[in-house]
């Protein structure tokens, strides 16, 4: 299984693989992007060449695109329908929750994170893997 974790810092794109590969084994091949324009060009290519993404993880803030126009991006482009997406932030404001879902985010695990948070919002979406 394949997921694509977008973050501008490559510390946090670390954490988040090791967090997810505890919590889901079976998503064990990685790739990675530094912001959503970065992250909206992987999916086109990926696309092109027919290769699908179980998870993509991604920040709310980031430069030049942020995670939530990343995510109304690819819904208004179709680069990856029946992908979970799940948003990494330091907002949680109930407007910031709302948009994100609107844009197909399937949950929200917020900064400092831990290993079990990841567990119990990837879990349910993976079951049994």
């Amino acid at each position: 299984m394949r997921a694509l974790i977008i973050d501008d810092s490559l510390l946090l794109r670390k954490m988040v693989q090791k967090a997810v590969n505890t919590a889901i084994p079976a998503i064990n091949q990685f790739e990675y992007a530094g912001d959503g324009i970065e992250a909206v060009q992987v999916l086109r290519s990926a696309l092109r060449s027919q290769q699908k993404y179980d998870l993509i993880v991604t920040d709310t803030n980031m430069p030049k695109m942020s995670g939530l126009e990343f995510m109304e991006r690819i819904q208004k482009e179709k680069l990856c329908p029946g992908t979970h997406i799940i948003m990494i932030t330091t907002e949680n404001s109930p407007e910031h929750v709302a948009r994100a879902k609107a844009a197909g985010s399937k949950g929200n695990i917020s900064k400092p994170f831990t290993a079990e948070q990841v567990r119990a919002v990837l879990s349910p979406l993976f079951p049994g893997k």
